[in-house]
């Protein structure tokens, strides 16, 4: 088991991801919208009135068209 996580995180650094933090707008929608086109979304957290995640590189470009539908404001965080 600890051999398969292992390899995840080396599959996620080796792809390339960000980690983006969202808010406002109709975020429910946005995740529903997410799995439905098979955009890869982990380490999912709720902070301060704000959602958290980490996204692959080549899917982050692809919902940008999430972005206008739902009115969300996303920004890549550090």
């Amino acid at each position: 088991m600890k051999g398969v996580m292992g390899m995840e995180k080396i599959l996620q650094w080796f792809n390339g991801y960000v980690y983006c933090v969202l808010r406002e707008g109709d975020i429910e929608r946005f995740f529903n919208l997410c799995k439905k086109h098979r955009v890869s979304l982990w380490n999912m957290n709720y902070i301060d009135d704000s959602w958290r995640f980490c996204i692959y590189l080549k899917d982050f470009m692809t919902i940008r068209h999430f972005v206008k539908k739902t009115k969300v404001k996303i920004r890549i965080h550090q």
